[in-house]
């Protein structure tokens, strides 16, 4: 996207596509206790059961699991839902306008759509 982009009118569509990706969500112990105390488990049965530790440049890091034998986050649904929205850990709440990679206009609809957006807008005004 270029610099003229209207962050304002990017509309998340829940469609999944962010969580279907290759990667990780990085957790804290904060993240960890909203997303205890809104499933009703003790962090240590979140800690558990929906996360693993992966190495990476700082040490050791706590990361959400994914579905077994996908790169589908744990936490989405059947719908491609996000089970835990009100509390999801704030990679996923970032997304995209704190961070994005170069694919995410592949995978993100609400992407697609704010670059039909703006491509309308440069267009009309040219």
């Amino acid at each position: 996207m270029s610099a003229n982009d209207d962050w304002n009118q990017f509309e998340c569509l829940c469609c999944g596509g962010c969580c279907l990706i290759v990667g990780f969500v990085r957790l804290g112990e904060p993240e960890i206790a909203r997303i205890a105390h809104h499933l009703g488990l003790s962090p240590i049965e979140v800690r558990e059961r929906f996360t693993r530790k992966k190495i990476a440049g700082e040490g050791e890091i706590t990361v959400l699991r994914d579905h077994p034998g996908t790169t589908r986050c744990i936490f989405l649904d059947e719908d491609n839902r996000c089970a835990i929205n009100a509390v999801k850990p704030q990679q996923c709440r970032e997304f995209p306008q704190g961070w994005r990679d170069s694919l995410s206009y592949l995978y993100c609809v609400g992407l697609q759509r704010l670059r039909e957006l703006n491509a309308g807008v440069q267009s009309s005004s040219s």
